[in-house]
């Protein structure tokens, strides 16, 4: 009977007592309204969502707003986007003009290059016949001016053999001698003469030489001006094809 009491006045002290009541289960957390839980929305566009019009257990209608996204990107953030993106490929398009009117220009600066040089070449070839028929004349002159040396220098051996034998007067050999020295300043007038003939053919070659070294060097740096604009060229039509894509594109999803 005590035991009894005692059980009965346990019980209901653990009536009283607090309490929690585990369970075990599977499932998923979630809430009722969409901006409270991850949001998906399957579209053609990427952005993010900004605003739900609508909640869980709405009636909707066609034509109802549901939801509203906005970009993600700042690239699609200005409202001019399109103008600007146009006025970018107008602008590269008249580069890429620009540079095919210098290489044009180009090509007109190498064919005037090409075509003086060949001008001064012809003067300079002209020059130089001059002066190898002048080197020739002077070749003549110089060996007959050294045959009369020749000649004049055994006359004057010969007549001095003579004056010395008693033969002839001093006045003979000093006409003799005279002549001989007439004959020698022109033997070296005429060598020097002949080699001055020489140097001006030489140097005449060496300006021709020179020339063409100038006109090949202003005609390289002509052409890598070309290149360097149909790299510009290939570079902005390259440049004009993706705005191209990129303002269809913007067009589109505008």
């Amino acid at each position: 009977k005590g035991w009894f009491f005692i059980c009965i006045l346990v019980f209901i002290i653990f009536l009283f007592l607090p309490w929690t009541q585990n369970i075990r289960a599977k499932g998923t957390v979630t809430t009722l309204y969409q901006d409270q839980r991850p949001q998906q929305v399957n579209t053609i566009i990427g952005g993010r969502v900004m605003k739900w019009h609508v909640k869980e257990g709405d009636y909707v209608k066609a034509g109802d707003t549901l939801v509203q996204l906005t970009e993600v990107k700042t690239d699609y953030l200005d409202p001019n986007l399109l103008q600007r993106t146009k006025e970018q490929l107008a602008g590269k398009e008249l580069s890429v003009e620009y540079y095919k009117s210098k290489v044009g220009v180009a090509d007109q600066q190498i064919g005037a290059m090409n075509t003086g040089l060949q001008l001064k070449l012809n003067q300079l070839l002209n020059k130089l016949n001059q002066l190898q028929l002048k080197v020739q004349a002077d070749s003549a002159e110089t060996v007959a001016a050294n045959n009369d040396y020749i000649i004049g220098s055994k006359q004057f051996n010969r007549q001095k053999a003579m004056y010395d034998s008693g033969l002839v007067s001093l006045t003979q050999l000093e006409i003799r001698n005279q002549q001989f020295q007439n004959a020698q300043a022109k033997k070296i007038m005429a060598e020097n003469k002949l080699a001055n003939s020489k140097q001006d053919l030489t140097i005449t070659r060496i300006e021709m030489s020179a020339l063409q070294q100038e006109n090949v060097e202003k005609v390289s740096k002509a052409k890598s001006d070309q290149f360097q604009s149909l790299t510009q060229i290939a570079s902005g039509q390259s440049d004009i094809a993706k705005l191209q894509n990129q303002y269809a594109s913007y067009t589109i999803r505008n």
